[in-house]
């Protein structure tokens, strides 16, 4: 995804519009904090970082698709500058979000089940207690 300077989408690829159940036109122009769980996700905890440090790496954010359903995502922006200008002049951000519902199923599979073994390991007849 690019977004202009404004924080508003400018493209997105096919990739992410299945993802969040949209299509291109739906989100050209649209605010990026829209697409976040947590609506001020994005500017209040990155924003500044990208312009300071030129890129910010984030695993643990959300979007939300268009149903509402959060969708882990691991996220990173970088600040994309006019490269032959003195003054560095900011011409937009890109970000990538790569989906982890998988990775924290699995992670919550293995948390449960190294619990389990850890209960029979020691004798307990009943198991953990969620």
């Amino acid at each position: 995804m690019v977004l202009k300077t404004d924080l508003s989408i400018h493209f997105t690829n096919r990739s992410t519009c299945e993802m969040l159940g949209y299509s291109p036109h739906e989100l050209y122009g649209k605010q990026i904090d829209r697409l976040f769980f947590e609506p001020t996700s994005f500017e209040e905890a990155m924003y500044d970082r990208v312009i300071q440090t030129g890129r910010v790496t984030n695993p643990n954010m959300a979007y939300k698709d268009r149903s509402g359903e959060r969708i882990p995502v691991s996220f990173l922006a970088s600040a994309m500058y006019e490269t032959e200008a003195e003054t560095r002049n900011l011409l937009g951000i890109i970000c990538i979000a790569h989906d982890i519902r998988e990775v924290e199923q699995l992670q919550q599979q293995l948390y449960h089940a190294e619990k389990n073994c850890f209960f029979r390991r020691h004798g307990c007849r009943r198991g953990p207690r969620n």
